[in-house]
Protein backbone atom coordinates (compact mmCIF):
# COMPACT_ATOMS: atom_id res chain seq x y z
CA UNK A 1 0.00 0.00 0.00
CA UNK A 2 1.28 3.29 -1.12
CA UNK A 3 0.61 6.90 0.50
CA UNK A 4 -2.32 8.07 -1.90
CA UNK A 5 -4.06 4.15 -1.55
CA UNK A 6 -3.88 4.80 3.02
CA UNK A 7 -4.80 8.37 2.27
CA UNK A 8 -8.04 7.56 0.13
CA UNK A 9 -8.51 4.49 2.82
CA UNK A 10 -8.52 6.99 5.83
CA UNK A 11 -11.13 9.58 3.82
CA UNK A 12 -13.39 6.39 2.87
CA UNK A 13 -13.56 5.78 6.65
CA UNK A 14 -13.97 9.39 7.68
CA UNK A 15 -16.77 10.10 5.38
CA UNK A 16 -20.02 11.46 6.84
CA UNK A 17 -18.37 12.54 10.11
CA UNK A 18 -17.47 15.88 11.48
CA UNK A 19 -14.05 17.50 11.27
CA UNK A 20 -14.55 17.59 15.08
CA UNK A 21 -14.86 13.84 14.83
CA UNK A 22 -12.59 12.98 12.43
CA UNK A 23 -9.81 14.85 14.11
CA UNK A 24 -10.27 13.08 17.05
CA UNK A 25 -10.35 9.49 15.12
CA UNK A 26 -7.25 10.74 13.20
CA UNK A 27 -5.40 11.18 16.98
CA UNK A 28 -6.28 7.97 17.94
CA UNK A 29 -4.85 6.56 15.08
CA UNK A 30 -2.17 8.34 15.67
CA UNK A 31 -1.38 8.03 19.02
CA UNK A 32 -3.18 4.71 19.83
CA UNK A 33 -3.39 2.06 16.55
CA UNK A 34 -0.36 2.45 14.95
CA UNK A 35 2.22 2.21 17.77
CA UNK A 36 0.35 -0.54 19.03
CA UNK A 37 0.75 -2.38 15.53
CA UNK A 38 4.15 -1.58 15.41
CA UNK A 39 4.89 -2.77 19.01
CA UNK A 40 3.56 -5.71 17.92
CA UNK A 41 5.21 -6.56 14.84
CA UNK A 42 8.66 -5.39 16.41
CA UNK A 43 7.80 -8.13 19.11
CA UNK A 44 6.65 -10.87 16.66
CA UNK A 45 10.45 -10.05 14.92
CA UNK A 46 12.09 -9.96 18.23
CA UNK A 47 13.08 -6.49 18.51
CA UNK A 48 10.73 -5.38 21.06
CA UNK A 49 10.75 -6.87 25.01
CA UNK A 50 8.22 -4.92 27.22
CA UNK A 51 10.89 -2.83 30.01
CA UNK A 52 9.78 -4.72 33.28
CA UNK A 53 10.91 -8.13 31.33
CA UNK A 54 14.13 -7.13 29.88
CA UNK A 55 16.09 -9.08 32.66
CA UNK A 56 14.66 -12.38 31.28
CA UNK A 57 16.00 -11.40 27.92
CA UNK A 58 19.78 -10.89 26.13
CA UNK A 59 20.31 -8.63 23.14
CA UNK A 60 22.56 -10.49 20.56
CA UNK A 61 25.02 -7.59 19.77
CA UNK A 62 25.24 -8.93 16.23
CA UNK A 63 21.59 -9.21 14.76
CA UNK A 64 20.27 -7.25 17.09
CA UNK A 65 17.58 -9.35 18.43
CA UNK A 66 16.31 -10.68 22.08
CA UNK A 67 16.17 -13.98 23.12
CA UNK A 68 14.99 -15.83 25.80
CA UNK A 69 17.89 -16.18 28.47
CA UNK A 70 16.24 -19.82 29.17
CA UNK A 71 17.16 -20.56 25.81
CA UNK A 72 20.52 -18.90 25.18
CA UNK A 73 23.66 -21.57 26.21
CA UNK A 74 25.78 -20.11 28.99
CA UNK A 75 29.04 -20.61 29.95
CA UNK A 76 31.24 -19.90 32.43
CA UNK A 77 34.86 -19.56 31.33
CA UNK A 78 38.40 -18.69 33.59
CA UNK A 79 40.47 -16.63 31.95
CA UNK A 80 43.77 -14.64 32.77
CA UNK A 81 43.88 -10.64 30.87
CA UNK A 82 46.65 -8.72 30.92
CA UNK A 83 45.09 -4.68 31.91
CA UNK A 84 46.05 -1.84 34.42
CA UNK A 85 45.92 -2.61 37.64
CA UNK A 86 46.71 1.00 38.92
CA UNK A 87 46.45 3.97 36.82
CA UNK A 88 48.48 7.34 38.03
CA UNK A 89 46.63 10.78 38.24
CA UNK A 90 50.00 11.97 36.45
CA UNK A 91 51.98 11.26 32.71
CA UNK A 92 51.09 7.94 33.07
CA UNK A 93 54.76 7.01 34.43
CA UNK A 94 54.21 4.91 37.24
CA UNK A 95 51.16 2.86 35.79
CA UNK A 96 51.21 -0.16 36.36
CA UNK A 97 50.15 -3.39 33.99
CA UNK A 98 49.12 -6.98 35.19
CA UNK A 99 47.93 -10.73 34.49
CA UNK A 100 44.50 -10.48 36.44
CA UNK A 101 42.41 -13.62 36.61
CA UNK A 102 38.78 -13.33 36.03
CA UNK A 103 35.58 -16.03 36.02
CA UNK A 104 33.71 -14.80 32.58
CA UNK A 105 30.14 -15.55 31.87
CA UNK A 106 29.49 -15.68 27.84
CA UNK A 107 25.83 -15.86 26.41
CA UNK A 108 25.44 -17.70 22.80
CA UNK A 109 22.98 -16.42 20.98
CA UNK A 110 20.23 -18.98 19.60
CA UNK A 111 19.93 -17.31 16.26
CA UNK A 112 23.45 -16.45 14.97
CA UNK A 113 26.10 -18.09 17.35
CA UNK A 114 27.20 -14.91 18.65
CA UNK A 115 29.17 -15.28 21.55
CA UNK A 116 29.44 -11.98 24.23
CA UNK A 117 30.22 -11.72 27.71
CA UNK A 118 27.86 -10.53 30.11
CA UNK A 119 29.89 -10.62 33.61
CA UNK A 120 33.05 -10.70 34.94
CA UNK A 121 33.85 -11.68 38.38
CA UNK A 122 37.98 -10.69 39.73
CA UNK A 123 39.38 -13.28 41.04
CA UNK A 124 43.18 -12.24 41.55
CA UNK A 125 45.78 -10.40 40.13
CA UNK A 126 48.71 -12.71 39.31
CA UNK A 127 51.37 -10.81 38.92
CA UNK A 128 52.14 -6.80 38.23
CA UNK A 129 55.16 -4.72 36.11
CA UNK A 130 55.74 -0.92 35.65
CA UNK A 131 54.43 0.17 32.50
CA UNK A 132 58.35 1.12 31.93
CA UNK A 133 60.13 -1.97 32.97
CA UNK A 134 57.81 -4.18 30.57
CA UNK A 135 57.38 -7.82 31.61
Amino acid sequence: MNKKEFTTYINKQLEGKTLDQQLKILQKIQGDYIPTLIQKRMKKLGLWVEPEKKDQYMLCNKCRKYHLIKKCKVEIEHEVRTEYTYIDAGYGDDDMLGEVEYLVRYITCPACGNKQEKSKMYLKKRREWNRREGK
